[in-house]
């Protein structure tokens, strides 16, 4: 048998919480950075009683370490020693203020200002410690927002941030909060729009994904230019998206439906051709909204994400994925988006070119063609042997002419 190993508390609370805090903010959505935090909180909350041996001890290990977590003072903590996020002792900071309570976050909040710290510094934590405390009560964290409004009198994202917990946690608190806010004229869309678009992007993004249906009700209440844009706002995953596509029908006018998916359908292009493709399908797109979304390719580069990745076999993927959902305009917009990646990467002429010549060899498929059509009439490169492997002679001439310019 072997003998079991003691750890200390913290060490102990680690292996079990199994920690994994993201520092870098730009590496996930926030729904993703909501949703993992909200499991690590649920995994502490739900851990039942223990058996015995190594359980009870790494349990009792735990509940130790919390205790001492638990017992600190905000006010008592050398702020400015801990330092802007390059520091062990910032990470050791960030780590126990996930699981401090609701009265040591807002100790810790009322406090910075008299810490000693930078305003870009305070930001950083201010930031930390509210979206801690959204996960353990949103429509708290939303009020120290407003009672603590930024210097500039615009609306902070962090109690955007918590009004979208409240939306997806409790919608009809979420709704009668930002109602009391807009009544007391804490929230003014006259005087002050930006801010009142803010919360209701904010709130209408938490009601798509908790009540689709308070969020059609929500929109139909609003002035024409803040329902359109949160319309046509970035979906950013497959069950808002499905519940956004579906209310933009509902609320526009039909020959605005396809633009207006296509705008908001831009991110869900980067989970690839598959993924995307299941999506449109899902929606029920119509031929004319899965056009424009295919033109959104060509402002995106594709679904490629470096210039390493155009080839013959992986542009053949970006083919099949556009012949289903824009079959007219295969090659028109495999050629705009090969021109695209070339002046995005700084790819030489020579791959993008053979990459074309790959799938038209003659021009007698349009690629070439159109290829050689949205190319800048200054190239600096010599294209008379690529225009010379066009089989139609006028095609072929009024290209010379257009390249002798």
């Amino acid at each position: 048998m072997k003998p079991a190993v003691f750890l200390p508390p913290l060490a102990a609370l680690l292996l079990v919480t199994g920690w994994g805090l993201r520092l870098n903010r730009e590496s996930s959505t926030l729904e993703e950075e909501i949703a993992a935090r909200r499991q690590r909180l649920a995994a502490l909350q739900q851990a039942g009683a223990p058996a015995t041996g190594v359980e009870a001890l790494a349990a009792a290990a735990r509940q130790t370490a919390l205790d001492r977590i638990h017992a600190i003072d905000p006010a008592k903590m050398d702020w400015e020693k801990i330092g802007n996020g390059y520091r062990d002792e910032h990470r050791y900071v960030l780590e126990q203020i996930y699981l401090w309570s609701k009265e040591q976050l807002f100790a810790a909040l009322d406090h910075l200002p008299a810490s000693g710290l930078s305003e870009d510094d305070r930001d950083v934590w201010q930031t930390q410690l509210l979206w801690t405390l959204c996960d353990l009560d949103p429509q708290a964290a939303l009020q120290w927002s407003i009672d603590h409004p930024a210097p500039n009198g615009q609306t902070s994202y962090k109690s955007q941030e918590a009004i979208q917990s409240l939306a997806e946690a409790d919608p009809v608190a979420a709704i009668a909060w930002l109602d009391r806010q807009i009544a007391a004229g804490t929230v003014d869309p006259k005087a002050n729009p930006s801010p009142f678009s803010n919360y209701e992007r904010c709130l209408f993004k938490g009601l798509l994904r908790s009540d689709p249906a308070a969020a059609a009700t929500r929109l139909a209440t609003l002035p024409a230019e803040v329902r359109d844009t949160l319309l046509s706002m970035p979906m950013e995953s497959v069950p808002i998206a499905v519940a956004q596509a579906g209310l933009l029908r509902d609320s526009l006018p039909a020959n605005q439906h396809p633009q207006a998916l296509a705008k908001a359908f831009v991110p869900m292009l980067r989970q690839g051709e598959a993924a995307s493709a299941a999506l449109l399908d899902r929606m029920a797109a119509t031929p004319e909204e899965r056009r424009a979304v295919a033109e959104g390719l060509v402002e995106t580069h594709g679904f490629f994400t470096n210039g390493a990745e155009i080839a013959p076999a992986r542009v053949g993927k970006l083919r099949d994925w556009l012949s289903r959902q824009a079959p007219d305009e295969v090659e028109s917009l495999t050629a705009r988006i090969l021109i695209q990646s070339k002046f995005a990467w700084d790819i030489d002429l020579e791959q993008t070119s053979a990459v074309a010549l790959h799938y038209d060899p003659d021009g007698s498929r349009g690629l070439l063609v159109e290829y050689l059509r949205h190319l800048p009439a200054q190239t600096g490169e010599d294209l008379t042997p690529l225009i010379g492997k066009i089989a139609d002679p006028v095609i072929r001439e009024e290209l010379r002419q257009r390249f002798a310019k």
